[in-house]
């Protein structure tokens, strides 16, 4: 996200922090995501969609799914260990 103040644009990182930019840094990172964009459009968009709140809850939703499993797994195993 690029947000104008003053004379200089303020670019936020993917930590969410932002960055000082000159005139001409903004137009240089401008024109590299202009060509990126032609280039290679599906990079592109993984890249602006990097951080993205719905990709970090998917990722949790997965992890807490494959935490299920794991304990049910094991939970299992122990009961089949008793039965035998």
């Amino acid at each position: 996200m690029i947000m104008l103040r003053g004379e200089e644009f303020r670019h936020l990182t993917p930590g969410g922090k932002s960055m000082a930019l000159s005139m001409e840094e903004q137009r240089i990172l401008t024109q590299i995501e202009v060509r990126l964009s032609e280039d290679e459009p599906r990079l592109a968009h993984r890249l602006a969609c990097l951080g993205e709140p719905r990709r970090r809850a998917r990722t949790v939703i997965l992890a807490a799914a494959a935490v299920i499993i794991i304990v049910l797994a094991a939970a299992g195993a122990a009961i089949a260990a008793a039965v035998l």
